[in-house]
């Protein structure tokens, strides 16, 4: 899953286009990996990009942030 969203995300970003949702996709491959400092470092790119639609925005919010939290704590669990 994280290849396939990779070659997603080099797609997108050769199409000049700015998409939060790739990096929420890929920060949860990551996390559902054990790969944990990309899931963060791609979680927050996403949760600092502009968001286009305000709905999408609300919704993506709350799921970052939930996600966010959940990398906090098995990041800090595997120390």
């Amino acid at each position: 899953a994280v290849e396939s969203l990779n070659k997603a995300l080099d797609n997108i970003l050769a199409s000049g286009v700015k998409n939060p949702i790739i990096y929420f996709e890929l920060a949860m491959a990551y996390y559902l990996s054990g790969d944990y400092e990309n899931a963060m470092m791609h979680a927050m790119t996403a949760k600092n990009m502009n968001f286009a639609e305000q709905r999408v925005k609300h919704d993506l919010e709350q799921d970052l942030y939930r996600l966010i939290q959940n990398i906090q704590r098995e990041a800090d669990q595997k120390k």
